[in-house]
């Protein structure tokens, strides 16, 4: 440094830097199991939410875990091809189905009049009972 000048020296910066970057490794990988931990939470919820008939569409439910490129996403689905119906409903019972009720021929041969299906909602419902929680769960890990 030339003549009167200022030098300012501090020490340890690396090592504070350093322990930030844990610090904050640590709440991630906190925030990683809570959002994980509701996934499961959701899935059991859901499970017993879930209609059975055969058990097929209960047995179906699962949880993904994702991690890629700084994302993390936990996915409970299924793959069974009826789940949307049972879900959300069919008919007027449905966002986006029929508004009016429809005439069908039964096996029996007899003519039904029907509305559509009442969906049960098994998966949001238990969304929406564990959303508060992990929400609640992540807010602290972020301001402790």
């Amino acid at each position: 440094m030339g003549k009167g000048g200022i030098s300012v020296s501090i020490e340890g910066v690396t090592k504070t830097v350093k322990g930030i970057q844990e610090a904050s490794q640590i709440k991630i990988n906190y925030i990683i199991q809570a959002i994980n931990g509701s996934a499961l939470i959701i899935e059991g919820k859901a499970k017993r939410a879930c209609p059975v008939d055969q058990g097929r569409l209960r047995a179906s439910i699962r949880t993904r875990f994702e991690r890629s490129s700084g994302n993390v996403a936990s996915s409970v689905y299924t793959d069974v091809d009826y789940a949307k119906f049972i879900e959300e409903g069919t008919g007027v019972y449905n966002v986006n189905g029929r508004r009016t009720p429809w005439v069908y021929k039964n096996a029996k041969g007899q003519f039904r009049t029907t509305r559509g299906y009442k969906g049960k909602h098994f998966l949001l419902k238990a969304f929406n009972a564990e959303s508060a929680h992990l929400i609640s769960n992540i807010r602290g890990l972020l301001s402790s």
